[in-house]
């Protein structure tokens, strides 16, 4: 689970974009926002440089206990904020079924073209 985390944690911090004037607005700010901090991104990438240099020298790094601990944070706060976000999408498809059964249907037309309305 421990690596799950540090992975998603990771993806997330390098799929942010690079672009200077405007940064990409893939995720809605109120979903992820605030989430990963900056000393999250110093973790992830000192502990890659070390990761670098144990696998150049054919040996394994731990992760460090604070990447671990920030990671499982992250990791509530998302189970947290994706539960939120579930509960608003089924609301929405509810509200949205429940529009559709009260608005008036059309009358079929029939099968057979010889028949016009």
């Amino acid at each position: 689970m421990k690596r799950v985390a540090v992975t998603g944690l990771l993806i997330l911090c390098l799929s942010a974009s690079a672009h200077a004037e405007e940064p990409l607005r893939l995720l809605p700010d109120a979903m992820f926002g605030g989430i990963v901090q900056e000393r999250d991104v110093a973790l992830i990438f000192g502990y890659a440089r070390e990761a670098l240099s144990a696998a150049i020298d054919g040996r394994e790094v731990p992760p460090p206990e604070e990447l671990t601990q920030r990671a499982e944070v992250i990791g509530g706060e998302m189970k947290r904020r994706g539960a939120a976000a579930g509960r608003v999408l089924i609301d929405v498809f509810e509200s949205a079924m429940r529009d559709a059964l009260r608005e008036p249907r059309l009358p079929l037309l029939p099968r057979d073209p010889g028949r016009r309305i």
